[in-house]
Order: structure tokens, then sequence, then C-alpha cells
């Protein structure tokens, strides 16, 4: 039938055809290359704005999840072919079925939640989870239906009945998905893969200062709207004294005459609009009694938007926020914030807040201090503390996680914080508690990195033109002249050893050492005269509040004893007497807000000769820094470091830390330490001063022109 030659040539084919398919296709150095690539990463559908006062329906509970540290669950190509992964959920349906992995009946995580405190073996897991869960869908064909995610950290992709939905990236802000075409009436599946792994890519880095929890570590549910819906709106007060007020929505996409409605029952307000071309409305109107939102009288507003049969609830706080000199101005008054930095951990339980409970109960410390702000770091908190922040009346710092060092020249990086910047601002823009939007905090000084940072307050006032940009600065300064001011007195002091006048003059040189010998024997430089420490650093003239962190009193001394060969305790005793004497202030005349002080202390450890970790040491460093700051008139606010003990990995202090970073000034399991009652006593006398010279509080009434 066939030759030799002919045999040979159909067996070369055939082989040559295997290979190829074996082959084709395939990344040349893996036997398994992902299928899913940046390149095919579907972006989320614009973020729907309060979807909690809609049509929702609560997705959390217990899911399936399934570890997957080797990434096997996602897409993959090999032997030349795509398999599917985890998304397709795919069942077995006999003994001859080959499937290696199964949702129905695995392990369960609750949601929201992390998985580290969750499962014991999970605390230090940092790759990816699979979660899994069915929901039923009563479809109707004129509604629109959306998958809302309060946060997923840190990266998070979601497929629907077995179809790739889409991919987000940030672990603290909101998207949503619209899942119309993917969804049967009936019973749907869910699955989310979420990786925490952090890299230097990210946003935030590797290299942060708290811990990295992940999982789908709040609110999932689904949205129902009509095919044409309000997706986003705002209500803002323009001005204080005329009480004139803007109304503004936009539809998810562009059409015109479609009718809106905007209801403000206590105002007696009742606005009709129509969309443009573009699926824009907005309105004006004047409540001249309207009440407007403080901390004193933080009253809000019940609001109603209505279009196409669907209505929208919201709760919104008329008033307004501006920078003016060295001055906030909250509703036209300058607004001194007495407040606390916190992280989104309670003291309720370990892991990430996740509840109103739990954020509650980390704001309601802040009011027991007699404060009226909160700084929420490092990230953008569940948006559960920030409605409750409204209701309670704390003023809000909110700011997205460009911290210490990200890469300052990769456009990835600056795309992914440009969008957590967007998502922050777009999920929050109605919270009257919001008064600033930070852009980062302790980022190193560089052309590059102000560049980078540049670009995001540009970015924060095209989408929000209301409330002042902020950022935390690090302040080489405070290090640099606080160690010129110790090595000036070392120097001209008779009870200084020789050794260590020699040790510093090593550090500084010979020149250095020289031009300070003639400015003492001239007396340019006075030895005991006040210290005045100015903030340069070239971001503060990009942003309309300056935030300083400074830890005089705790970190100065460690860094400068090895280099002055000064005894540390020496050191620290030397900048208890200095504090009094230093005036902070910044270069550009805005407003200063010690954005970050304090020092650690463990709870229950006292110490009368006030050693350090002690709650003694902890309370006079606070007690320095209040007399401290009393000498700076540019000073606006502060917020120390920090309201409760939080989760650390790189804090691993055996018996002291144990991976906890003790600068709370409550413990994790509520102890109130001494230094909570020192800042206790120093707000309440500000509140009271403050009481005794404001005007009596306005009288609201339904009247409206």
């Amino acid at each position: 039938m066939f030759s030799k030659w002919a045999k040979r040539i159909v067996a070369a084919a055939f082989v040559l055809a295997i290979g190829w398919w074996v082959f084709s296709g395939e990344d040349e150095e893996r036997l398994f290359a992902s299928a899913l690539t940046e390149a095919d990463y579907l972006q989320p559908t614009p973020l729907i704005v309060n979807p909690r006062g809609r049509d929702t329906v609560s997705l959390n509970g217990p899911w399936n999840i399934i570890i997957d540290p080797q990434d096997r669950g996602l897409p993959t190509r090999a032997l030349g072919l795509t398999l599917p992964g985890f998304f397709e959920n795919l069942q077995d349906t006999g003994p001859m079925e080959l499937v290696e992995y199964r949702f129905d009946e695995s392990e369960k995580l609750q949601v929201p939640g992390d998985w580290n405190t969750q499962r014991e073996d999970l605390f230090w897991y940092k790759e990816r989870v699979w979660y899994q869960r069915y929901f039923d869908v009563a479809r109707q064909d004129t509604q629109s239906y959306h998958l809302y995610f309060g946060a997923a950290h840190y990266e998070a992709h979601i497929a629907v009945n077995g179809v790739y939905a889409g991919t987000h990236k940030g672990g603290f802000t909101p998207f949503n998905l619209d899942v119309t075409d993917l969804l049967v009436d009936g019973q749907n599946s869910v699955v989310v893969s979420v990786s925490s792994k952090l890299s230097h890519g990210t946003v935030p880095t590797a290299n942060t200062d708290w811990f990295n929890y992940g999982g789908l570590t709040r609110d999932v549910m689904l949205v129902s709207t009509p095919s044409i819906f309000i997706q986003d709106y705002e209500v803002t007060l323009l001005d204080e004294v005329t009480k004139d007020i803007r109304v503004a929505i936009d539809l998810n996409q562009p059409m015109r005459d479609v009718p809106v409605r905007v209801k403000i029952a206590e105002l007696n307000a009742d606005i009709s609009m129509t969309t443009d071309r573009d699926g824009h409305a907005e309105a004006r109107l004047t409540a001249p009694n309207a009440m407007l939102w403080s901390p004193e009288t933080p009253h809000l507003y019940d609001v109603t938007l209505e279009t196409g049969g669907a209505e929208i609830q919201d709760r919104i706080g008329l008033r307004t926020i501006r920078v003016e000199g060295d001055r906030i101005l909250l509703n036209g008054q300058t607004v001194f914030l007495r407040g606390m930095s916190a992280h989104e951990e309670t003291t309720t339980r370990y892991g990430r807040n996740a509840t109103p409970d739990d954020g509650k109960a980390v704001l309601s410390l802040i009011k027991e201090l007699g404060g009226n702000y909160v700084r929420l770091a490092h990230y953008p908190h569940n948006a559960h503390t920030v409605k409750l922040a409204d209701e309670m009346g704390l003023m809000v710092w909110s700011e997205i996680p460009v911290y210490w060092d990200v890469d300052w020249h990769d456009t990835g990086s600056l795309a992914d914080a440009r969008n957590q910047l967007e998502e922050m601002i777009t999920r929050d823009r109605n919270r009257a508690s919001v008064i600033t939007w930070s852009i980062g905090n302790e980022t190193p000084n560089s052309d590059a990195r102000l560049s980078f940072m540049e670009n995001l307050a540009d970015h924060a006032r095209a989408v929000d033109s209301t409330r002042p940009v902020s950022a935390a600065l690090v302040g080489d300064e405070v290090g640099q002249q606080l160690g010129q001011a110790i090595a000036v007195r070392a120097l001209t002091s008779d009870d200084t050893p020789e050794a260590t006048k020699q040790a510093i003059r090593e550090f500084l040189g010979p020149l250095n050492s020289w031009l300070l010998d003639q400015a003492l024997a001239w007396e340019i430089i006075d030895p005991q005269a006040p210290i005045i420490i100015e903030l340069e650093d070239p971001l503060g003239d990009s942003v309309d509040i300056v935030g300083i962190n400074e830890y005089i009193g705790w970190y100065y001394a460690a860094f400068l004893s090895p280099v002055f060969d000064i005894p540390e305790a020496e050191l620290r005793e030397q900048m208890f007497e200095l504090m009094p004497n230093i005036t902070l202030r910044n270069a550009y005349g805005k407003p200063l807000v010690i954005s970050e002080t304090g020092a650690g202390a463990v709870a229950g450890r006292r110490d009368p000769d006030m050693s350090i970790w002690s709650e003694d040491y902890q309370a006079k460093v606070y007690e320095r820094q209040i007399e401290m700051l009393q000498n700076s008139d540019q000073l606006a606010g502060l917020s120390p470091w920090i309201i409760k003990d939080f989760r650390s990995a790189m804090r691993p202090l055996n018996g002291v830390q144990d991976f906890w970073n003790r600068k709370g000034l409550v413990s994790e399991t509520g102890e109130r330490k001494a230094a909570f009652h020192v800042l206790k006593a120093y707000y309440q006398g500000l509140a009271a001063s403050e009481a005794a010279q404001s005007e009596p509080p306005q009288n609201a009434n339904d009247e409206l022109e």
C-alpha cells in the first residue's frame, strides 16, 4: 500500500504534528503558563456610589474556599491546551471523571473577614485563596445586576457561572462588575480568587509597618438597578453663609432627557431635573436655615434620589471646608483638629475590622479622649467607619497607601495609586466628615517621587475640588536639626567627655567642625537658643495641609547615640530638656498637622524610673510633646500614633512587641495606658476652651427659599 519512504514521511509528519500540538503557544521556558495575563484583564465597571442605599442582596456569610499557594487554580496553558482552572467550578459526574478540586465539600471562611485570623495555619499566608458561593436571582429583563465588593486584598479575579468577569487591584477600595449577561434565573455561582502577595510594584509595597490581612475583608453584595440608573451623585454645600447647595447626578451612560428627582424632606426641597446628552444633571437651591454639620452638631439630612422607578437613600451632612493661610476653616470658622491616628483593627476581636460595631469601637475611643478628628491610616477604611464618623461628629483624614517606598518610575504603580485615590474619593465624597484627601505617608524625597506625588495631588483636585489635599511627610529636618542642637550643646559643655566631643567632630568632618567653631566664637550660634525646625520638603508646596510625622522623645535618641558616642539614656534626658524649646514649622505658611508622634509602651508595665516600653515613659513623651507643640503658631491639629496597639510583622521583639506595634494609647484588648489620660486631659481642656468661646448653636427649621 505505502512504500517504505512514504511510511517514514507519514510518521515524521505525525511526530511533527504532535510536537506542534504539545508545544505551540507555550511559554518557551515553562510547562505551565498562565492563560490570564494583565493584557487579558477585564477592568471593573465605573463605581456605583452608595450601594447600601439601593436594592441589594447581601452575599456575606460562609464561602467555600480552596488554598492555592502555587496559583494552580488560575486558567493555564499546558500541553497545548488551555485549562480553565477553578473559575468553572467543575463537578465530577461519575467515577471516571478527573476533577482535582471541589468547592462544594471544601472548608469555609466567613465573609467579610480576613483569612489570617480565621485559621491559625493561614496567619502568615500571603498567596492565593479561592472563594466560592451560590446565590439565587429572580432575574428580570428590565434590571441590571452588579457584583459589588467593599474590598478584596489585594488582587482579585472574579468569575460568574464559569465565565471570567473581571480583575481588581488594591486592597482597600471598592469595585463592582456588571454581571447582567452572566446571570441565570435561579441558582448562580460566583468564584473569586484573592491573593494578598505584595511586591515593589504594588501600592502599597511589601514593606509596611502594618499587618498584611488577606481575603474578602469587606461586604460583598449583588446590586440591582434599572438598565439606566444614577451611578454617581453629589450633594455639596457651596457657601456656609448663603447656604447655597449644589446637587449633581451622573447616569451610568450618556442619555439626555432622563427625568431625575432629588428630595430633602427636612428642608422641604423637591428638585426635578433632566439629564443632558452626557447623562449629567445638576441644580442649585438655597436653604438659609439649614443646619451645618460639625463635630458639635453632626446633623445629617435624609436625601432621596429617584429615576426610572428606583430610589436611592442617603444621609448627608452640609458643611464647607477650606484652607486660608495656616488655618483650617470648617464652615468658615477656624477649627483645631484634636485627634488620633487609627488602623483598621478593633479592640473587640483580632483581625481586620469588618462590621459597623468594629468601627464604632475604635471611633468611640477617640470620642472618649475628647477628640473631634481621626486620621484613618494608611489606607481607606471601611465605608461603615466613615459613615459612623458622619454620625458621631469626627472629622476624617482619608489616605491612600502610597507608603514609604513605591516604584516612583513605574507607570503601572502610578496608575494603581491614581485608581485607588479615585475610588476612595468617589465612594466618600458625600461624607461630610471627610475633610481632606491624603496622597501618602512618609515618602522619601526625590525628583521622581515629587513628580509622582504631584500627579496624585492634581488628580485628587480634578476628582473633587471641594476638599484640601494633604500628605504626611517624614521631615528629615527634624533629625538633622536635633542632631545639630545636641552637637552644639555637647561641644560647648565642660561636662562632655573628650571622647564624645571627638566622636562628634569626626562625624561633622574637619570643615564643618571648623565652621561650627567659628560660628560659636563669633556668637553666630547660641547653644541655648530656641530650636526652630522648619520642614522644607518640596511636596509641601503641592499640598494644602502639611502633615509631619515626628517622634521626638522616641526614635531620635536611638539614632544619634551611636553617631555621637553619647549613651542613649543620656540623650533621652537631653531630648526631654530640649523639647519645650523646640518650634516646628513648615516653609510654605500652610496649616501644620502633627500627623504622627508618640512612643511605645506595654500595657501594665509601670516604672517610676521611666524605662522605655513603660507606660510612664510613654506618658512623659506625651507631656513633653504637648508642651513643645504650644510653640508652633502654624499648628492646626494633631493625630498622634496611635489609638490602639496593632499587628505588625516588622515588630518581633519577644516579650514586648510580639508582632504588635506598641505605640497605642490602648492595648489590643482595650486597656487604657497612662498616656491615654494625659492626652484626654489636654483635649478636654481644649474642647472646654473652644466651647466657652463659641457662639450659640444655630436653630434648624424646615423653611426653604
